[in-house]
């Protein structure tokens, strides 16, 4: 999973891209600092930062699971990584862009600031050694989902991934 972002406050929990309630997946920051967590075997794997984010600047966010390990990137710099063993733990719940999710499906401890370029894909897409973050992000077989962010269809944000539905925008 990966996002541009581009926070405007960075106090509390604040969900970035979110699938979790004990399951899943989410980007995350807490008190500016970002953070992949996924659920693998009986708990949750979480790879944290030590640098929190710059308020009012472009970051890009990139969260992978390679089977064994949880990794996070930062701008495209390896930031934290975390063991992740086990048979993932899946939902039915929505994912959500721009806050974390709760038990009913609901939004809750929304982000404040700008995302842009939402992409999961169904396989790791970057190593240990980093890379170069890519500012528009383009749909393949392995996209899941492509949310550019960058305009709607009356209440829909268009999902760019060919297999996925569109989205729906819920408050601002």
């Amino acid at each position: 999973v990966e996002a541009w972002v581009r926070p405007e406050q960075v106090d509390g929990s604040r969900g970035i891209v979110a699938k979790t309630e004990q399951s899943e997946f989410g980007l995350f920051i807490e008190q500016g600092v970002p953070s992949f967590w996924l659920f693998a075997g009986d708990a949750y794997a979480i790879a944290r930062s030590d640098t929190p984010l710059m308020n009012g600047q472009w970051h890009h966010l990139a969260g992978v699971h390679d089977g064994e390990t949880v990794r996070l990137f930062v701008d495209g710099q390896p930031a934290g990584s975390a063991v992740a063993k086990g048979p993932r733990r899946t939902n039915t719940l929505p994912l959500v862009i721009g806050a974390e999710v709760d038990g009913a499906g609901q939004p809750v401890s929304h982000f404040k600031g700008a995302i842009d370029e939402v992409r999961v894909s169904s396989r790791n897409r970057y190593d240990v050694a980093g890379f170069v973050p890519q500012r528009l992000h383009v749909s393949d077989e392995d996209t899941v989902v492509l949310m550019h962010l960058n305009g709607r269809q009356g209440p829909f944000l268009v999902n760019d991934a060919e297999r996925a539905p569109h989205g729906t925008m819920a408050g601002t």
